[in-house]
């Protein structure tokens, strides 16, 4: 059964500007599939949450 999650974070956002800090960031994260990483946002959440997505007739 095909599941997946939507997620959303509230808080405060910012470029990571330091090329240390940004270097290392587009190797744990991946853009979308044909797109390129050119900007890195981190984000400080002050609020997480979410809901779980299962496929249509799912039980």
């Amino acid at each position: 059964m095909p599941r997946g999650r939507s997620i959303a974070l509230s808080g405060r956002a910012g470029l990571m500007e330091g090329d240390e800090e940004a270097a290392g960031a587009p190797r744990r994260r991946q853009p979308w599939p044909g797109e390129e990483l050119h900007v890195v946002v981190r984000v400080h959440p002050e609020l997480v949450t979410g809901f779980l997505i299962d496929a249509p007739g799912a039980p």
